[in-house]
């Protein structure tokens, strides 16, 4: 059995990479079909959003596995790097 989060929540990140792959597919059918922009343009946002996200959310469990585990000093590097992944998926999110 598994003692790692990471281990154990891999199938949550995979899944997130698909949805977001999924998503941006059908963006780009409904883009070239030239039925909806609205809806494409949607779908597109979206898909960027959660493939944004995905490195986010690893981050969040490799950080509750290292506080778990009690080392501070990775967990204050990985909080560093969660400030910095929020800044640009604020920034971009904003920037559409």
């Amino acid at each position: 059995m598994a003692d790692d989060l990471r281990e154990r929540f891999l199938w949550f990140v995979q899944s997130m990479v698909v949805v977001a792959g999924i998503t941006l597919g059908v963006g780009l059918a409904v883009h070239l079909s030239e039925t909806n922009p609205t809806l494409a343009n949607r779908a597109f946002f979206t898909g960027f959003v959660v493939l944004m996200a995905t490195p986010v959310v690893r981050t969040l469990i490799a950080l509750a596995e290292r506080i778990r585990r009690r080392d501070l000093l990775t967990v204050t590097v990985t909080v560093i790097v969660l400030l910095e992944l929020s800044v640009a998926m604020w920034y971009a999110t904003t920037r559409v």
